[in-house]
């Protein structure tokens, strides 16, 4: 008896997944929902009344294995109705939340604002960053304006990230599994909202913030709030730049 103890402990031992096995399980079940998404969204966009005249690519040409080549949905995203929209967003989690801050956003004008409410803006970071979970030693408290030519400057702070960058995992380490589904969607969107946002991220990031514990959401709110303004974030160890966006 002790003996069949024994090997059925070391059986199941033997059994789980190494980190390379467990990320490998991960980024096929991101690929397989990548797919489904895809597929579902040329449904829609051919049930799209706007697609008669704004199609960017034929309905009957092959549709590409990477989602992140496929135009039609890409560059068309923001050309189909509202509702088309909604429908599409409604397949991923909180379809509905995304829904609302697309339209938010794609409603919304971008509105200078002068250097001294961006720095104030940005200043609000060091009330939350502190409470998100990233391994980066930077002074918040020093907001300088540069150009982003201005090296001298840029290299006195020693920037080397944007904001979003300092959120990234590990490339080795699995991902939470029950955030395995919001993940997923986040990769997805990437490509159409950088688009909506005229080939800018910030907008996209704040979109799919949801996905992410409050403080961080916060803290993409503020990056985004400052590219309506035109401004643009980044972060080195020994400040922060504010680089004014032409």
């Amino acid at each position: 008896m002790i003996i069949k103890k024994l090997f059925g402990l070391m059986s199941s031992k033997s059994k789980q997944e190494t980190k390379e096995e467990t990320r490998q399980r991960q980024n096929n079940y991101i690929k397989a929902q990548h797919r489904t998404w895809q597929l579902a969204w040329h449904d829609l966009f051919n049930q799209d009344p706007g697609q008669a005249s704004a199609d960017n690519a034929a309905k009957d040409s092959q549709i590409p294995d990477d989602p992140n080549c496929d135009y039609r949905l890409i560059f068309g995203f923001c050309e189909i109705t509202k509702g088309t929209r909604a429908a599409c967003l409604s397949l991923l989690p909180h379809g509905d939340e995304l829904t609302k801050r697309f339209e938010q956003f794609y409603n919304t004008q971008n509105t200078p604002i002068p250097p001294a409410k961006a720095m104030d803006l940005a200043g609000k970071l060091t009330e939350t960053i502190n409470n998100c979970h990233i391994n980066f030693e930077a002074d918040w408290n020093n907001i300088i304006i540069a150009e982003m030519n201005d090296k001298t400057a840029l290299d006195a702070l020693e920037i080397e990230h944007d904001l979003h960058e300092l959120f990234e995992g590990s490339l080795l380490e699995p991902h939470p599994e029950e955030k395995l589904e919001m993940l997923a969607a986040d990769l997805f969107l990437t490509e159409p909202f950088y688009v909506a946002a005229g080939n800018y991220y910030q907008a996209g990031r704040w979109i799919t913030g949801l996905y992410h514990e409050p403080a961080r959401d916060k803290c993409l709110a503020i990056v985004y709030a400052l590219w309506l303004g035109g401004w643009d974030l980044s972060v080195g160890r020994k400040g922060i730049a504010l680089i004014p966006l032409r």
